[in-house]
């Protein structure tokens, strides 16, 4: 037996010269397509997105260009049409890969900029707008440094043009609210392709209390240092590896011993007998536990000669 004739996918020439619109288009859709006819009828070109259908009833995304012209002397329209399926599929794709993008660009904790190869500004996150005070669209198409102080301007684009030859940037520099408001900021940039073509990610991070801890935390120790060097009591700071960690002058004058010649030691050295080092460690390591203790102890200078010391430990 023959196979049967299976229905053909597109139709053939002959199948649709001489045809009407009626006779090729869906109904619902004949309206639009005889509309724009009319509009190259009356010398117009027009184009139109709409949907085709092949042979077999399988629809399409289709686009329909219609340009007026004279065929043997009469009024004709060339109507070009083109598949487009494939690029509204890859059109949708790049929406939902933007809708990722901008969902985790707005995310993020840090201030993100994203700027192309030019300075201009493509891109700012919700933290940068809350951060500096400018929003999206004040900003988008600026090619200046507008959220820090003039006088980095020249360091920031030189910095940019190294972080588009491939090497990440960093600096700290400070940021300036539109109020006029002072933060320290921590810029860091990094060189990104940004559909197909070179461009900056910019990510600041708002470091001001992490520089107010840090000078809070040096002139601590400053002021330990002081106090530490000032005291005419021998002192020595231990670790909970039974190291000694500091000294101060007036230990270095009481017992002999250079700084350099203890930091890091503990009592290995075997001009110390071991009852010395025991009664010692063992101080350190109640101290360590949290006590507050005291001793008269034997003590040996450098020199090899014997003082009596009150030793006292604290946490």
């Amino acid at each position: 037996m023959k196979p049967k004739n299976k229905r053909k996918k597109d139709k053939r020439r002959d199948e649709v010269i001489g045809k009407t619109l009626t006779d090729l288009v869906p109904a619902p859709l004949r309206h639009e397509r005889r509309a724009l006819v009319e509009r190259a009828l009356a010398g117009e070109t027009a184009e139109l997105l709409t949907t085709g259908f092949r042979g077999d009833g399988a629809p399409f995304d289709l686009e329909v260009r219609v340009i007026p012209f004279r065929h043997r002397g009469e009024p004709h329209v060339l109507g070009i049409a083109r598949d487009i399926t494939e690029r509204k599929k890859a059109e949708t794709a790049v929406r939902a890969s933007e809708e990722q993008y901008r969902a985790i660009f707005n995310a993020s904790a840090d201030a993100l900029v994203l700027r192309d190869a030019d300075f201009r500004i493509v891109d700012v996150n919700a933290t940068y707008e809350r951060m500096s005070g400018w929003t999206r669209d004040e900003v988008l198409g600026l090619d200046r440094v507008v959220a820090n102080p003039a006088e980095v301007a020249p360091t920031i684009r030189a910095l940019h043009a190294r972080a588009l030859a491939g090497e990440p940037i960093a600096l700290e520099v400070p940021l300036v609210r539109r109020d006029g408001t002072r933060y320290e900021l921590e810029l860091r940039g990094v060189p990104i392709q940004h559909r197909g073509q070179p461009h900056v990610l910019y990510m600041g991070r708002d470091v001001t209390e992490r520089k107010r801890a840090e000078e809070a935390l040096r002139a601590s120790e400053e002021q330990y240092r002081a106090i530490f060097n000032a005291s005419a009591d021998a002192l020595v700071l231990w670790d909970n590896q039974y190291r000694r960690v500091d000294v101060n002058p007036a230990y270095q004058r009481m017992y002999g011993w250079a700084r350099e010649e203890v930091i890091g030691k503990g009592y290995e050295d075997p001009r110390f007998p071991a009852e010395y080092a025991r009664t010692r460690l063992e101080l350190v390591q109640r101290a360590l536990g949290g006590e507050d203790c005291q001793e008269e102890l034997e003590a040996i200078r450098s020199d090899g000669t014997r003082i009596r010391t009150e030793v006292h430990a604290i946490p």
